[in-house]
């Protein structure tokens, strides 16, 4: 597989009630117009990367979470944010199609998932190396994807295109 296509959702907020709301957002229904937005579109991806907050203090919130994502046939790669719970997360969401692990490999692809949570804190850090980081070719250690953009109609996007995936060198103690 030369191309690996991801469809990355974010901070989707869910609480363990289908009805709350998060700042006037109704967070479960606002996921589900999202996910038929996406696959309206370039359906399907090869996994689906979702990135905390999943919940948004309330553990009640990944029982949705799963059963949004839980049938759509494809990995699901989950990282926590600072809204949610680690445990609660790791126990709701054992395993497929769900990935809570430090990387997944799909084809020749290797997918990086860096938790950056602190616990207790809305900040986040990279602290640790891992192994399997170490050991990675240099020219796969010489940059880090980071997505910044938000779900866009296509014009959008492409105009957005140089803007969407930033690509900066990786801090030296990462090496």
């Amino acid at each position: 597989m030369s191309v690996l296509r991801l469809t990355q959702f974010t901070d989707p907020h869910l609480y363990g009630s289908e009805n709350e709301s998060l700042r006037g957002v109704p967070t479960l229904p606002a996921l589900r117009a999202a996910l038929a937005h996406a696959r309206a579109r370039e359906w399907p991806p090869h996994a689906l990367l979702v990135t905390g907050d999943l919940v948004q203090d309330d553990p009640g919130g990944y029982a949705h979470f799963r059963s949004v994502f839980g049938g759509m046939g494809l990995p699901v790669l989950c990282l926590p944010g600072n809204h949610d719970e680690p445990e609660a997360m790791r126990r709701e969401l054992s395993g497929e199609p769900f990935v809570l692990a430090d990387f997944f490999d799909l084809g020749r692809w290797r997918i990086v998932l860096l938790d950056s949570c602190i616990p207790g804190a809305a900040s986040g850090a990279i602290s640790r190396v891992p192994a399997y980081h170490r050991r990675a070719p240099q020219r796969a250690r010489d940059r880090v994807g980071t997505r910044t953009s938000k779900l866009r109609r296509p014009a959008q996007r492409r105009a957005a295109a140089g803007d969407a995936l930033h690509l900066r060198a990786v801090p030296a103690q990462l090496r």
